[in-house]
C-alpha cells in the first residue's frame, strides 16, 4: 500500500457526489502488478486484451481498406473534402461526448447496478449537446464551407453523425467488461461502411454525398444495437432523462477531459491543417501517409489501455501503488509488441512507403522515421492519462495539453516553412515529449512515482540491436528479418523485458481462457 505524503489525498472523490456516485467496493486490495496465475482478475484482463486486440486490429484493417477504396473512387478534391469534413466533425464530436465516457465507465466498473441511472443521465445530456452542436454547425455552414473549401451539404450530412455518437452505449459495455460485444460492434460498423461505399460510391462528384450517408447509417445501426443489448442485459427498457439540475455535476469532470482531448487533437488533425495553411496540400499528403501507418501501430497501446482501465479504476481507490505497477506493466507490454515494428520501419521506411502508397511520396519515409519515435512517447503519454482519469483526477490534463499544444504549434509555424512535412513531424515529436514530461510530474505528485524500472526500456534496446541486424547487408532480406526477430526475442528476454515466470504465467492464462471457452 502506498504510504507516501500523497496517500490520503491521492484519489479523492469527484467534485459532485450526486453526479458520479462512487459506491464502496466489496473487492479486496491488489498487491501484485499482474494478479496471481489463474486468478479471475488476471483471466478477465487477458480476455479483455484479447477481445479488444482482435477487434481493434480487424477494424483498423477494414478501415484502411475503406480509405484505399475511397482514395481511388473519389478524385483528389473529393477525397480531400471528405477528410476535411470528417476532421471538423471530429472536433464537434468531442464537444458532444463532453468527456463523460471515462468517469461513466469507471462508475459502472465499480458498481454495475448503477448502469440505468448513469445511462439515463449521460445519454440525455449528450443528446441535448448533439442537438445544439448540429444546429450551430448548420447555421455556420456558409462560413465553414468557405473557410475549409468543403461542400456545405457534405458537412451538413456528416454533422448528423453526432446523434449516433450521443446515443451510443459503447462506454457502458466497457464498464461491464463486455469486451467481446465491443469488439464485434466495432468490426461490424466498419464492415457496414465498407459494404456501403462499395455498393454506393463509384464516381467522385456524383457519389460524394453518399459517403456521409453510409457513415451515419452505420453509426446509427451500431448505436441501436448497443441499446438493445443493454436493455436485454438489464431486463427492461433503459430510460433517458433530461434533468438540467444534474448536468453541472456531470460536466465538472467531463469538461477538463474534453479540453484535454481538444488539445490532443493537435496530434491527429493539427499538423495537417498547419501544412495546408503554411505549405501545400502535397506536403500534407506526405505527412498523412506516415501518420496513418503510425496510428495503425498505436492501436496496440490503445487495446492495452482500454483493457486495463476497469482494473486500474478499481485498484487506484484502494492501492494506488498497485495501479501504478499495473500501468508500468502495460507500458512494457505495449513496447514489447511495438518495438520490432519500429525497428523495421526505421530501416525499411523507403521501400515500405513505396510499396503501400507509391513512389510519389518521396518525403514520407523521413517523416515516418521521426513519427516512429513519436509513437513511443505517445504510448507513455497514454498510460499516464489512464492513471489520472481512473483516479478521477483529470483536471490537470487541460493545462498540460495546452502547454504541449502551444509548443507543437509554435515549432510547427517555425519549421514547416523550412522543412515542410519533416518540420511538422519534428514539431509533433517535441509537443508529445513536453506532454509526457508534464504528465509524469503530475502523476508523481498526485499518485506517486511510476515504477518504470529499466525493464520498460528493454524492448527499445532490443529493437536497436534488431535494427542493426536488419540494416547490415550481410544476407538476403528474408534471412535478415528472421535473424533480426531472433535477436530481438533473445535480447528482450535477456534484458528483462519479459521474465520466464511471466511467459509461463501468460501461457497458463491463455490455456485457461481457451479451456473455459471450450467448456462454455
Amino acid at each position: 500500500m502506498y504510504t507516501g505524503p500523497q496517500a490520503e489525498c491521492a484519489v479523492p472523490r469527484p467534485r459532485s457526489a450526486s453526479a458520479w456516485d462512487l459506491r464502496k467496493l466489496d473487492r479486496s486490495g491488489y498487491r501484485e502488478t499482474v494478479p496471481e496465475r489463474g486468478s479471475g482478475e488476471a483471466r478477465q484482463l487477458a480476455r479483455n486484451a484479447l477481445w479488444l486486440g482482435g477487434g481493434e486490429v480487424t477494424a483498423r484493417a477494414v478501415g484502411f481498406a475503406i480509405s484505399l477504396y475511397l482514395a481511388r473512387a473519389l478524385d483528389a478534391t473529393g477525397y480531400g473534402a471528405v477528410g476535411i469534413a470528417a476532421a471538423l466533425v471530429h472536433v464537434f464530436d468531442l464537444l458532444v461526448r463532453a468527456g463523460m465516457a471515462p468517469p461513466a465507465t469507471r462508475e459502472i466498473a465499480r458498481d454495475a447496478e448503477s448502469l440505468p441511472e448513469v445511462f439515463a443521465r449521460v445519454v440525455g445530456l449528450r443528446l441535448v449537446l448533439a442537438l445544439a452542436v448540429v444546429a450551430a454547425v448548420w447555421l455556420a455552414l456558409p462560413q465553414l464551407s468557405s473557410a475549409f473549401d468543403v461542400p456545405p451539404l457534405l458537412l451538413a450530412l456528416y454533422a448528423l453523425s453526432l446523434f449516433p455518437v450521443a446515443a451510443s452505449g459503447n462506454w457502458a459495455l466497457r464498464g461491464l467488461e463486455a469486451m467481446s460485444q465491443v469488439a464485434a460492434a466495432r468490426i461490424l460498423e466498419r464492415l457496414l461502411v465498407l459494404a456501403g461505399v462499395l455498393l454506393l460510391v463509384r464516381e467522385g462528384g456524383r457519389d460524394l454525398l453518399r459517403v456521409p450517408v453510409v457513415e451515419v447509417g452505420a453509426a446509427a445501426a451500431i448505436a441501436a444495437g448497443y441499446y438493445v443489448y443493454l436493455c436485454r442485459r438489464q431486463g427492461r427498457m433503459l430510460r433517458i432523462r433530461f434533468r438540467a439540475s444534474r448536468w453541472p455535476g456531470l460536466l465538472s469532470e467531463g469538461v477538463p477531459v474534453t479540453l484535454s482531448l481538444m488539445s490532443r487533437s493537435m496530434y491527429l488533425q493539427g499538423d495537417v491543417l498547419l501544412l495546408g495553411w503554411l505549405a501545400t496540400a502535397e506536403s500534407a499528403g506526405q505527412f498523412l501517409v506516415s501518420q496513418k501507418l503510425v496510428l495503425a501501430l498505436a492501436g496496440v497501446a490503445v487495446v492495452l489501455r482500454d483493457a486495463s482501465f476497469p482494473a486500474t479504476s478499481r485498484m487506484v481507490r484502494e492501492d494506488p501503488a498497485a495501479a501504478l505497477r499495473l500501468q508500468a506493466g502495460m507500458l512494457r507490454y505495449a513496447l514489447i509488441a511495438l518495438a520490432p515494428a519500429v525497428a523495421v520501419g526505421l530501416v525499411f521506411a523507403t521501400p515500405l512507403v513505396a510499396a503501400l502508397f507509391g513512389g510519389e511520396y518521396d518525403e514520407a519515409p523521413r517523416v515516418l522515421r521521426i513519427m516512429l519515435f513519436t509513437l513511443t512517447v505517445v504510448v507513455l503519454d497514454g498510460n499516464l492519462r489512464t492513471l489520472l482519469i481512473a483516479a478521477a483526477q483529470p483536471h490537470p490534463l487541460p493545462r498540460a495539453d495546452a502547454l504541449a499544444a502551444g509548443v507543437h504549434v509554435v515549432l510547427g509555424v517555425a519549421l514547416i516553412p523550412l522543412w515542410g512535412a519533416v518540420g511538422a513531424a519534428v514539431a509533433c515529436l517535441a509537443g508529445e515529449c513536453v506532454a509526457a514530461a508534464l504528465l509524469a510530474r503530475i502523476v508523481r505528485d498526485r499518485l506517486g512515482s511510476v515504477p518504470w524500472e529499466r525493464r520498460a526500456l528493454a524492448p527499445m534496446l532490443a529493437a536497436g540491436l534488431m535494427a542493426g541486424v536488419l540494416a547490415t547487408d550481410w544476407a538476403g532480406l528474408p534471412l535478415r528479418i528472421c535473424a533480426g526477430g531472433l535477436v530481438y526475442a533473445v535480447a528482450a528476454i535477456g534484458l528483462g523485458a519479459l521474465r520466464r515466470d511471466e511467459l509461463h504465467q501468460l501461457a497458463s492464462q491463455l490455456r485457461d481462457l481457451t479451456g473455459s471457452r471450450r467448456s462454455g
